[in-house]
C-alpha cells in the first residue's frame, strides 16, 4: 500500500479551509474594530460600549439584553 491520502490534496477540504480560515480573520478583525470605532470615532460612553461588550459577547445569545442587541 501506498502512502495515506491527506485531506490536503482535496479540492473541497481546501475550500472549506479557506473559506473559515478567512471567516475567522473576518470575525477577529470586527471584534477590533467595532469598539474602536464606537469608542473614538463615534464618541461612545460607558453605557453604550457596556452594551456594545454584552451583545459582542459569546454568551449573548443566552443573555436577557440579546434581544437589544
Amino acid at each position: 500500500m501506498g502512502e495515506p491520502a491527506t485531506l490536503w490534496r482535496h479540492r473541497d477540504f481546501l475550500l472549506l479551509w479557506t473559506g473559515q480560515s478567512v471567516s475567522r480573520v473576518g470575525d477577529q478583525f470586527t471584534g477590533l474594530a467595532v469598539p474602536y470605532i464606537a469608542a473614538y470615532l463615534l464618541g461612545a460612553g460607558p453605557a453604550e460600549m457596556g452594551l456594545l461588550a454584552s451583545c459582542t459577547s459569546p454568551t449573548s445569545t443566552s443573555s436577557d439584553f440579546s434581544s437589544a442587541c
